[in-house]
């Protein structure tokens, strides 16, 4: 909750490039790592009041922050509050179970109702008003009002009857996690598994990073502050760079036993033996590669580029308190990057947690898958802002065609279909081009046959079945009364569809 400790973790890829982002990886995490701990008496102190709080399974938490950006930063000013307030039971990491209330506001525009987000049965639920409220933020920060009315017309219709948007928790982190990571490997979310990652890494600590003091983390009543301003900041690279330079061969050894125990915690469907073994043995291969590193580092701290660099962000400042207070914990966040004499942005903020029983709740109420959204999202899209065009590119070589979709409003949205060739004539995805344009298609599995419903009339568009979808003609859209044009440029196909 309050902070986590880094664990270092690569992919099992292998190629060209890989051992530069291995070594670039390793040196991240051990300055990562070093930078929140260190080997200092305040640093082991921090680092054990945080496995203290790690270890709850069962809590309640609070969280508060405030930032300002300033118009130097983004061109406007924007001062955003938003507070959390929440439970969590982490009993089985396989099945969590959490609740929170999500309220905010953006330049003393605030939501009327909390945005509840729950997670349960391996789903994540989001209340269905977390859309209707970015309405109101719409015309501030993009200058437009198109979504509103969008999101009104679902919110009407689709979403008149729903309580939740729900995603898969899978597909959800599953997603977090290459977007954050790039594809890091699965280690088992089990208690065990997850103690042994952080005795590993403050076994790895204390012994490639004996002696090292950071100087940045001091004790206080009940806990510990934190406090890095660009002097600081630059004091501490060069005591990291002279520690390392001092104790590279210790930090090199250890680093690698540290990652062959991370890498057994790894699942065997993820990372087989005989990978592990590999990257490890390229790993090892490294260790000129990561000397080397070492010896230019320290050629540029002794260099006066760095100081010169963090001068432009004199006073700026972040400094943190996390200790125990009562049977709570508390962390306080303050913080200002300042450029050049210029404030770009602040960030307040407190969070407390609270151990707690938490009752794993069952969620009820009516829910919308996030697919099911997205087809009753363009639906509403284009009933509010109707396509009125449609402009099909192609090449003879092309895998697929360049789909682009003209607006009322003068938008245009691209895409990309699957298209076929018969006897020289183009056959386009009959459900796609005719629900762009807002139509209704429906199919007799009977006849199999394809139509276009029009209040009481159907308009039989039966074409030919390519992969399990209905593909027909261009021109077949006449019958619908839409305008059909095409050209040939280049050797480009274009086909055009005015309704």
């Amino acid at each position: 909750m309050i902070t986590c400790i880094p664990i270092v973790s690569f992919t099992k890829n292998t190629g060209s490039g890989i051992m530069k982002r291995i070594i670039s990886a390793i040196l991240i995490g051990l300055m990562l790592i070093t930078t929140l701990a260190g080997c200092g008496v305040n640093e082991l102190g921090y680092l054990n009041l945080s496995k203290e709080i790690s270890s709850l399974t069962q809590y309640g938490f609070n969280n508060t922050t405030s930032v300002v950006l300033s118009k130097e930063f983004v061109d406007e000013e924007y001062k955003i509050d938003f507070e959390i307030d929440g439970e969590v039971n982490m009993d089985d990491l396989n099945d969590l179970y959490g609740e929170m209330k999500f309220t905010f506001e953006i330049n003393d525009i605030e939501i009327e109702t909390p945005i509840n987000i729950k997670f349960s049965d391996n789903k994540v639920y989001i209340s269905k008003n977390a859309v209707i409220e970015m309405i109101k933020y719409e015309k501030m920060l993009n200058g437009t009002e198109e979504y509103g009315k969008i999101v009104e017309e679902l919110y009407n219709n689709d979403l008149k009857d729903i309580d939740y948007i729900v995603i898969n928790s899978q597909a959800f982190m599953y997603g977090f996690n290459q977007g954050l990571s790039g594809g890091f490997q699965e280690i088992p979310q089990d208690e065990d598994a997850y103690a042994k990652r952080y005795d590993y890494t403050y076994d790895y600590i204390t012994k490639a990073f004996k002696g090292f003091d950071t100087k940045l983390i001091k004790k206080i009543n009940n806990g510990y502050s934190f406090e890095l301003t660009p002097e600081s900041a630059l004091e501490f690279a060069k005591s990291l760079v002279t520690y390392l330079n001092e104790n590279r061969e210790v930090v090199f050894d250890e680093t690698i036993n540290y990652l062959e125990k991370i890498y057994s915690l790894i699942v065997e469907e993820e990372f087989t033996v005989e990978e592990k073994a590999a990257a490890i043995a390229e790993i090892k291969e490294s260790r000129q590669e990561f000397y080397d590193f070492i010896d230019e580092a320290v050629l540029f701290m002794e260099s006066e580029e760095l100081e010169q660099g963090t001068s432009m962000f004199d006073d700026s400042i972040i400094k943190m308190e996390m200790y125990k207070q009562n049977d709570s914990y508390k962390q306080v966040i303050d913080s200002e990057i300042v450029y050049e004499n210029v404030s770009m942005g602040k960030l307040s903020s407190i969070t407390i947690l609270t151990p707690k029983n938490v009752e794993k709740v069952p969620v009820t109420g009516n829910t919308i898958t996030l697919e099911e959204m997205e087809k009753a999202y363009t639906k509403a899209e284009n009933k509010v802002n109707p396509v009125q065009k449609v402009e099909i590119q192609w090449y003879a070589d092309s895998i697929s065609t360049e789909v682009i979709k003209y607006r009322l409003n003068g938008n245009y949205d691209f895409d990309f279909q699957p298209y076929t060739i018969i006897e020289g004539r183009i056959y386009l995805p009959l459900r796609y081009i005719s629900e762009s344009f807002g139509e209704e298609v429906d199919w007799d599995n009977v006849n199999k046959k394809a139509y276009v419903v029009r209040s009481e009339e159907k308009v039989d568009m039966t074409g030919v079945l390519v992969d399990s979808r209905t593909m027909i003609k261009i021109r077949d859209f006449e019958k619908l009364g839409y305008k059909i044009d095409y050209v040939n440029v280049d050797g480009k196909s274009i086909a055009i569809i005015i309704k």
